[in-house]
């Protein structure tokens, strides 16, 4: 549940995203990745870390700004910020786009901005794509946080159902920002029928395909039904309804039938 947050960055965070011509979707998909990494404030340093540097978010701010602290020379990984940068190079880009500028390390805008060339670049491809042309809150939330974010519960060293888990809690953030501001504020009617959509399993699950005798290209279930699957969501796009894909839609994981079901129930799922 949300909780704990300024509203008056909120403000400011979606007058910015919607003034680069993101959909709602797009939009809540970032905030409610924003809110799990710092809850909207761009004066946050990780939490974790605090102890190490002997600090609180304030005083952190102030050394940095007062260069009493070489953010761009320390040895420690932390992250900090509205995205939470915690990557070096990442950090210290942050760093050098806001002080070229003589802002505070924690000024919101500029890490807005910041936060938009990276997507504007080498996010371009990967992240801003899908987002600009995202069908559902899931869709948008889910990119930001496996190709933007990346945060270590997305790590290798993870499980698909842990992945997944940690995924449905931001998700769930972005759905509960859109439900109180997207709708309220877009004019958009309440109660959209919810509709999740299935294509059944993977690419590569072995055995579902056609039979060689039958098609001696052995084209795979997964292509048919997501096929058919795009086809739907194209025809109910004038609708008042939402669409959850629940299936992996590059089709390179086999989502197992629970989680599947799962995803759908509790986005709560219509049909």
């Amino acid at each position: 549940m949300i909780n704990e947050y300024s509203e008056s960055n909120l403000d400011v965070i979606l007058a910015f995203l919607r003034g680069k011509g993101l959909n709602e979707y797009a939009v809540f998909g970032l905030v409610g990745n924003l809110y799990a990494e710092s809850r909207l404030r761009p004066d946050n340093l990780q939490n974790s870390y605090e102890s190490q540097v002997g600090m609180n978010d304030e005083a952190f701010k102030k050394a940095v700004d007062d260069a009493r602290f070489d953010f761009l020379g320390s040895p420690l990984g932390f992250g900090y910020g509205l995205c939470q940068w915690t990557s070096k190079g990442r950090r210290d880009a942050l760093y050098r786009y806001i002080k070229s500028s003589g802002r505070s390390i924690a000024d919101l805008d500029a890490q807005l901005e910041f936060m938009w060339v990276e997507l504007t670049g080498s996010y371009k491809k990967s992240v801003l794509n899908v987002l600009l042309e995202a069908k559902s809150v899931d869709e948008a939330a889910r990119v930001v946080i496996t190709k933007y974010e990346k945060p270590a519960s997305q790590g290798k060293d993870k499980t698909e159902e842990e992945r997944i888990k940690a995924q449905d809690v931001r998700v769930g953030y972005a759905q509960e920002f859109y439900d109180k501001y997207a709708m309220k504020e877009s004019g958009q009617t309440v109660g959209k029928v919810r509709i999740a959509l299935d294509a059944g399993h993977g690419l590569h699950t072995p055995g579902k395909r056609c039979m060689k005798k039958l098609d001696t290209s052995e084209t795979r279930e997964w292509v048919l039904n997501s096929r058919i699957v795009k086809k739907l969501e194209a025809l109910l796009k004038p609708y008042n309804c939402e669409v959850l894909r629940v299936d992996d839609i590059t089709g390179a994981t086999d989502i197992g039938n629970t989680n599947r079901a799962k995803r759908a129930n509790e986005w709560g799922a219509d049909i």
